[in-house]
């Protein structure tokens, strides 16, 4: 592909610029640029494998749910070892006893080469198929010099032929197939010759091919779909050719390609909407192809684009205004095609364009969606964040960012806003950059028109991180819908929707609320399956398709449909030996007399409940004298609430200490504390043991600690018990037990990453007080002390736009350190693979039970 000198549209020789950028990196000898992700890349095999294409067809592959065989042209392996004591046969004498006809000479069996004498057979048929002795240069070939000698051969340091480099070489013919059997090809470069016949189907064997420019000949037919095999592929330029046939849709599953180049061939049809797959994609020539029908709004995704032609085609429709987001584009050629609408206003500040051919009108943008308005909007929520978040230092090296430095990097993605769905996305991003669980943002009346929730839907599938290397994420199947026989439980995922699970990670995490990697990873493999509200629907695509691998290696497809409904997988596990005895809402309570364990399956911490439930336990546990029994509480299902020191106090015979936290002394934080100066405790409150709930204690310290810190100009207030529940300010910070109150060890199992914040706060002052053995994995670590949030609205209008939220205040471990994104760690920390998912519940029961005979 050869990129325009000038703004005109790119036609002819209009394409130089581009082929030198191409030529220049190639016959220099460097690498071609690395794809733009770093993350390894695993990619799918392509369905097409399974059957040889017909003359006449070049559809999409399908997935399938069978292992995929390899091609019908796959050559013999290189690596196959010579017979060494097959017998030679010789021609039969004819018979004379019969009249019959003599039986045929049994043929003598071709010798198997060397790895070397085959590729170097197959580059003398190459030299005789495309008129080697005309060759501008033939220097070496065919003589019995070693082939890294002849011109434009690469080998390696075992002699195997790595690149064949033979442009503007006079080459004539045809390809042959017997390239196809160079296993350790990684670049076929032959552009710009006179080259004729159609592209050998065999060169999809060349698996480790990572360059294929064919530019500028005279090849015909279509591209073969065995091409498609070529799964680590970065550039392929087929270009001024003469190729026909609809543009394939597998081209989507090369998620390696940063270059692809198809112009100035006679190819017809649609641009496949699959080409929004390549991410890593930097150049995309689609110069003069006969395409038509729309421009697809997936194109939208190669945000790595910085070159994009189009022009010189049969294009209807309005251009996308996903386009818009294409901010790394610095040329850009649409003309020449039947385009109407309005140019998308993210277009027209591309340096080298076209756009003024086009004769369309910009899109109207909102008034409040100027690039003024959205730039003012973004410095105020960054100025903002600046004053009022609470950050958590531990949280960022844990996780290993700078809320601060990855919100300001969101700007020119939040300016280029169009609608006020888009910014509504925008705004979502940048509340989730600071990988705080807790903050949202919520619609509120005359703000945003944010897009109507479509009803849940949810893939017939539940996934599992697997957690043995937290910095190296997997998951895999754990559950399948009923009547399904694929995919088969603890089949790793290694693609989703064309993307290698690197990639998917990548393209997610900005969605998904998180304060630690392992919440992340949880989180994420429990919405794989569905299709979640806040994140665009574009990065959805129509089923939900998947490249599994099974514990063999082998790897296979399967395209699953979205049905009415969420469906949610939480981690339960049967307790073989416990007899539930009691079911409240804040817990099950279940009960081994034998071993005298009483297990509490916990739910939740909803003060109010709590009240309700704990009395309950302790009176039936006084009446049948189990106040003594080993505890262990199985949190894997819980969620939050505010009450778990009150449980604490009466779960355990130890004096303890609390969780504490502190407020930030901005705008919001005073004005929390002055919500609570004028405010009088709530009358008629019961009295109970550990818990103020009329509030007196937090409403007396808002009125002189926390008003004497804002009178200083202090940054924070000084910590106090959490929230002054269950001590007052001026207490010596620790809890005693109940009056009534169970006895014995305890254990805590944890076997997910799903629980509510306060959660956190309860195995924290469990495991940082040394009350009880902590077995499975650490908890969300999402726990602060209060958010405070605001109605934003645009700096001049003042519309309304969204409700957002900030963290005003940290929550403080009994051991001193914050909690948020630093959750307690297990004592005996068991990890959830894909190994030991189906006896993980039991795992973590039995080694609690262990533990506690101890």
């Amino acid at each position: 592909m050869k990129l325009p000198l000038t703004t005109s549209s790119p036609t002819g020789l209009g394409y130089v610029f581009l082929g030198m950028m191409l030529l220049v990196l190639i016959a220099c000898g460097e690498e071609t640029p690395p794809a733009a992700s770093q993350e390894p890349t695993v990619t799918t095999v392509p369905a097409t494998q399974v059957v040889a294409p017909t003359p006449t067809s070049v559809a999409a592959p399908t997935p399938t749910t069978t292992p995929l065989r390899a091609p019908t042209a796959t050559v013999v392996p290189t690596d196959t070892p010579a017979p060494t004591d097959m017998p030679v046969t010789t021609d039969a004498p004819a018979p004379t006893a019969t009249l019959a006809p003599p039986p045929t000479a049994t043929p003598r069996p071709e010798p198997t080469l060397a790895p070397w004498e085959r590729e170097r057979a197959a580059l003398k048929d190459f030299y005789e198929a495309t008129d080697g002795d005309n060759w501008a240069n033939n220097a070496g070939w065919l003589s019995d010099v070693p082939v890294g000698e002849w011109h434009g051969v690469t080998v390696d340091d075992d002699g195997r032929v790595t690149q064949l480099r033979l442009r503007e070489n006079n080459l004539g013919g045809h390809i042959p197939s017997g390239l196809g059997s160079l296993a350790d090809l990684t670049l076929l470069d032959l552009q710009v010759n006179e080259l004729t016949g159609t592209i050998p189907r065999e060169l999809g064997n060349l698996s480790r091919l990572e360059g294929l420019d064919l530019d500028r000949n005279q090849l015909v037919g279509q591209i073969p779909a065995e091409l498609a095999n070529l799964s680590g592929l970065q550039t392929l330029d087929l270009d001024f050719n003469q190729l026909e046939g609809p543009m394939p849709a597998w081209l989507g599953n090369l998620t390696n390609l940063w270059f692809l180049s198809l112009g100035e061939n006679p190819m017809d049809g649609p641009i496949p909407p699959e080409l929004g797959n390549l991410t890593n994609l930097r150049i995309l020539g689609l110069v003069d192809a006969h395409l038509h029908g729309n421009i697809p709004v997936e194109l939208g995704n190669l945000t790595n684009l910085t070159v994009l032609f189009l022009s010189t085609n049969e294009l209807t429709g309005t251009i996308p205004s996903q386009l818009g987001s294409l901010t790394n584009l610095e040329r850009l050629f649409l003309a020449g095609n039947d385009l109407e609408g309005c140019v998308p206003a993210g277009l027209m500040h591309v340096p080298e364009n076209d756009l003024d051919e086009l004769r369309l009108p910009g899109c109207a943008a909102p008034p409040e969606l100027s690039a003024v308005q959205l730039g003012e909007l973004f410095d105020e929520i960054i100025r903002k964040t600046e004053q009022r978040e609470a950050f958590s230092e531990i949280k960022e090296s844990n996780v290993g960012f700078s809320a601060l430095e990855d919100m300001k990097k969101l700007r020119s993605e939040f300016s280029r806003a169009e609608t006020e769905a888009e910014l509504y996305y925008a705004l979502w991003k940048l509340s989730n950059a600071r990988r705080d669980a807790h903050l949202r943002v919520g619609p509120v009346d005359g703000g945003l028109q944010i897009p109507e929730e479509a009803p849940c839907v949810s893939a017939p599938i539940h996934a599992l991180p697997d957690y043995s290397d937290i910095h190296n994420p997997t998951f895999f199947v754990a559950a399948v819908g009923s009547g399904l026989t694929t995919p088969k439980l603890g089949d790793t995922i290694v693609g989703v929707n064309g993307q290698s699970i690197a990639q998917y990670v990548e393209e997610f995490t900005p969605w998904i609320r998180h304060s630690t990697l392992p919440g992340l990873y949880w989180h994420m493999a429990h919405q794989f399956p569905r299709k979640v509200p806040n994140v665009p629907p574009g990065l959805y695509s129509e089923r939900l398709n998947l490249t599994l691998e099974r514990s063999t290696g082998e790897r296979y497809d399967v395209a699953l449909p979205y049905r009415d409904g969420c469906r949610s997988l939480r981690f339960v596990g049967s307790y073989p030996g416990f007899i539930q005895v009691m079911n409240r809402e804040s817990f099950n309570v279940l009960i081994d007399r034998s071993r005298r364990i009483m297990l509490l399956q916990w739910r939740g911490f909803d003060t109010d409940e709590l009240t309700k439930d704990i009395p309950a336990l302790l009176e039936y546990a006084e009446r049948e004298e189990i106040l003594d029994y080993a505890r262990i509480i199985d949190v894997s299902l819980s969620g939050g609430g505010s009450g778990g020191a009150y449980a604490i106090q009466r779960l355990v015979d130890q004096p303890f200490r609390p969780t504490f936290g502190n407020v930030r002394l901005s705008d919001l934080g005073k004005a929390r504390i002055q919500r609570y100066v004028n405010r009088e405790p709530m009358a008629d409150t019961p009295d109970i043991f550990g818990l103020n709930l009329s509030r007196s204690w937090l409403y007396d310290w808002a009125r002189t600690d926390a008003t004497e810190a804002i009178r200083r100009g202090d940054e924070y207030t000084p910590p106090v018990p959490f929230k002054l529940a269950h001590l007052p300010k001026d207490s010596d910070g620790i809890l005693q037990p109940a009056p009534l109150h169970f006895s014995g060890p305890v254990a805590i199992i944890n076997g997910g990453v799903w629980g509510g914040s306060h959660l956190d706060q309860f195995v924290a002052m469990l495991v940082d007080n040394d009350l009880a053995v902590f077995v499975g994995m650490p908890t969300g670590g999402f726990s602060n002390t209060w958010e405070g949030d605001e109605v934003l609205r645009f700096p001049f209008t003042r519309r309304p736009v969204v409700s957002f939220q900030w963290s005003i205040g940290h929550t403080i471990r009994p051991n001193g350190e914050i909690l948020e994104g630093n959750p307690a760690q297990p004592d005996i920390y068991i990890p959830l693979t894909r190994q030991n998912f189906q006896e993980y519940h039991q795992t973590l029961l039995d080694t609690a039970t262990t533990a506690l005979s101890r």
